[in-house]
């Protein structure tokens, strides 16, 4: 995740910095939790798109190369960030 986004509050690289993203991701889409949307988003990267950034520019298979064990794994660290 690191080549593309920061844990930087202020440091924005390919896609936006993961500093803050367990309270920024709570409401962002009306009827997910902030679980569901980070597993959609990693599972399907163009899904919720952030303004200011490309669509289909994140790698599109997370969804497929990790186990559902890994994206609980890395949507409870991005969680504390």
């Amino acid at each position: 995740c690191i080549t593309c986004h920061s844990l930087e509050p202020d440091t924005v690289l390919v896609g936006p910095s993961h500093s803050g993203m367990g309270s920024r991701a709570v409401g962002v889409v009306a009827g997910l939790s902030a679980d569901q949307y980070l597993e959609q988003s990693i599972k399907e990267p163009n899904a919720h798109i952030t303004d200011g950034f490309t669509e289909g520019v994140m790698y599109q298979f997370y969804g497929t190369d990790l186990s559902q064990q890994e994206i609980l794994d890395l949507v409870a660290f991005l969680k504390t960030q």
